[in-house]
């Protein structure tokens, strides 16, 4: 749910195009997708004022060193 600039493992676009970067299996696409909607679920709802995510995509979510999802702050509205 923590909202990072720059983090370990880089942005989920560099590991699905990337064939340098670890690849990443159904699971932790899963994984990732969740945690992206759960953080995005908590900037609207729980934010006064809400917070919209402008232009949610792949090389604005981050992975951390266990590849927990992040999402690029820069990209906020209120």
């Amino acid at each position: 749910l923590l909202i990072f600039d720059n983090i370990e493992n880089g942005s989920l676009k560099e590991h699905l195009n990337d064939p340098l970067k670890t690849p990443l299996n159904w699971r932790m696409r899963l994984q990732i997708a969740n945690e992206v909607v759960a953080a995005l679920e908590y900037l609207f709802l729980f934010n006064d004022p809400p917070a919209y995510h402008v232009s949610i995509s792949s090389s604005n979510i981050m992975l951390d060193e266990n590849f927990a999802a992040k999402i690029r702050k820069h990209f906020f509205s209120h």
